[in-house]
């Protein structure tokens, strides 16, 4: 592992919540053949306005940093492909993460999308609307692209989606779930929007999922119940984090997540009736 640039990260060895990380930067690994870049822009705590608890676990919500979030993405290189996977929030910081990795936006040949919340999108265009990776093809499951294509939907947050799938439309795949998109393959994730998308990517006998949206806030490992008013329908997200939560504890894959606290990327151990987060490539 090399480290590109500082990322300030304690970890409370409970319930496998991290106390927050201040600063914005990058980690590189190798998987195999593969470098993976963590790009972070930093980590805040979700208002617990927007957290619902089942009364079982009401006191997670005094374990300090319970409401910590990170906001993150990732580039996968493979030869002389670049994957970018979820885009951050602002194009700008967007842009200026990548150079720290020397990474050039006309670099980015793929765009996988978990989903298109604005979190994840807002670094796909300029302040003037333009593409910011002009030679990239944008991959977004089927689910995910009919739900913010609708014209039903009102709202800056669709007019956001349906605005990068105009600019990105002569690069836009639009893919089935459980296929096989160059290097990484899509697993269904269906819950936090109707076609949240997860990526798996091996290499050397370990794999790497990129979950997305699963998780937003630390108490979520120890209690999967918990859920966030942004999911869009809260059963399913809930049904789909037990799910992905047990196979993943169970084969050992490393998860990376949008919004793990950075570096985003770690294992999971069964403890309890939750999980705890390890993080790290060790």
């Amino acid at each position: 592992m090399r480290v590109l640039t500082g990322i300030l990260t304690g970890i409370l060895l409970l319930s496998g919540i991290s106390a927050p990380a201040k600063a914005a930067g990058v980690k590189e690994y190798t998987l195999g053949d593969y470098r993976v870049f963590c790009f972070s822009e930093g980590d805040r705590a979700t208002a617990f306005e927007k957290i619902t608890l089942p009364e079982k676990s009401a006191a997670l919500r005094a374990q300090a940093g319970a409401n910590a979030s990170g906001m993150n993405f990732f580039v996968v290189a493979s030869g002389d492909e670049r994957y970018l996977i979820d885009a951050g929030n602002a194009g700008k910081t967007t842009a200026a993460l990548l150079e720290q990795a020397g990474i050039r936006p006309a670099q980015i040949t793929h765009i996988l999308l978990t989903h298109m919340h604005p979190d994840h999108i807002r670094g796909l265009l300029t302040a003037e609307g333009q593409a910011v990776f002009p030679g990239a093809t944008l991959h977004v499951a089927r689910e995910e692209a009919a739900y913010w294509s609708n014209p039903a939907q009102k709202g800056g947050n669709f007019e956001r989606a349906r605005q990068v799938l105009a600019v990105y439309g002569k690069r836009l795949d639009c893919f089935a779930q459980n296929s096989v998109i160059g290097i990484a393959a899509s697993i269904p994730a269906f819950g936090h929007t109707p076609g949240h998308t997860a990526f798996r990517l091996g290499g050397e006998g370990k794999n790497l999922v990129f979950w997305g949206d699963i998780v937003h806030v630390p108490i979520q490992f120890a209690d999967p119940e918990v859920f966030l008013s942004y999911d869009v329908d809260a059963p399913q997200a809930i049904a789909t984090r037990k799910r992905l939560m047990a196979q993943l504890a169970q084969s050992g894959d490393f998860i990376v997540g949008a919004h793990i606290l950075a570096p985003g990327i770690g294992r999971l151990e069964a403890e309890g009736e939750g999980y705890r987060f390890v993080p790290g490539m060790e």
